[in-house]
C-alpha cells in the first residue's frame, strides 16, 4: 500500500472489514428457511447480500417471494444470529483485526464506524469481539452511508480522514465526502469491489501503516 496523505482519523465499516459475519449470518439463514418453507442459499449467496440494510438483506435473498414472508423469516433470522455471534464472540473478527485496533489506539488516532446494520446487531457483534472501546463514535441503522461519514466528519477537514470498507457503497461514501477510500481486502473487498477504491489493505497491517508512514 502507498501513502497518499497525511491520515490522522479512521472510519470503519463493520461487517465484511472488522467482522466475518457471514459465519453466523450463514448458520442463521439456514436454520431458519425451512419453518418458511423458503429454499436453501449458497453461502456466498448471504455474503454477496452482507452489507445491505435490515430489511432489504431479506428481500435481496429472496426476491421473488412474498415481502411479509421474507421479512417474518428475517425478523427469526436475526434473533439466531445474534445468539451466534455471541457464541463466536472474538472469532468473528478476521485475523490481525484485534492487533491493529489495538496498535491504531496506542498511536492516538480516532477510530469511528459507519455500518448501515441496525444499532442491534452493530451492538451485539461490536461487544461480542470486545472492540466497543475502541471507537470514539459509532455510527448505524441507516441505509445511506454517504450521510453518516457526512455526520462524522462534522464540517472537519476531510483531508486527514480515511474510510475502510469492502462494499463499493464504502468508496461511494468517501469518495462523496472527500475521504480517502481504503479496500479491505482482508476482508470482503474482493476483485469486483476493488476498482472503486483509493488504496487496497491487503492485510491489517496496511492500514496501520498508512497512519504510521503519513
Amino acid at each position: 500500500m502507498r501513502r497518499e496523505s497525511l491520515i490522522r482519523h479512521l472510519i470503519f465499516d463493520m461487517d465484511g472489514t472488522l467482522a466475518d459475519t457471514a459465519k453466523a449470518s450463514v448458520l442463521a439463514c439456514e436454520r431458519e428457511r425451512a419453518a418458511f418453507s423458503l429454499p436453501k442459499l449458497e453461502p456466498e449467496q448471504v455474503k454477496r447480500a452482507i452489507g445491505i440494510a435490515n430489511p432489504y438483506f431479506y428481500e435481496a435473498l429472496y426476491p421473488d417471494y412474498p415481502v411479509p414472508l421474507v421479512h417474518a423469516y428475517g425478523e427469526k433470522v436475526e434473533i439466531t444470529e445474534e445468539a451466534l455471534v455471541h457464541e463466536l464472540g472474538e472469532a468473528l473478527l478476521f485475523p490481525g483485526v484485534l492487533k491493529m485496533l489495538q496498535r491504531l489506539k496506542e498511536m492516538g488516532v480516532p477510530l469511528y464506524i459507519a455500518s448501515t446494520g441496525s444499532k442491534e446487531h452493530v451492538d451485539a457483534v461490536l461487544g461480542a469481539t470486545g472492540i466497543t472501546h475502541f471507537f470514539t463514535e459509532i455510527r448505524c441503522s441507516e441505509p445511506e452511508k454517504t450521510a453518516m461519514v457526512g455526520r462524522l466528519l462534522a464540517g472537519r477537514d476531510s483531508r486527514d480522514w480515511a474510510m475502510v470498507g469492502d462494499r463499493s457503497k464504502d468508496w461511494q461514501a468517501a469518495k462523496n465526502n472527500g475521504v480517502l477510500s481504503v479496500g479491505a481486502a482482508f476482508g470482503y473487498c474482493d476483485e469486483l469491489e476493488r476498482d472503486g477504491f483509493d488504496l487496497i489493505a491487503e492485510t491489517p497491517d496496511d492500514v496501520v501503516n498508512l497512519v504510521s508512514r503519513s
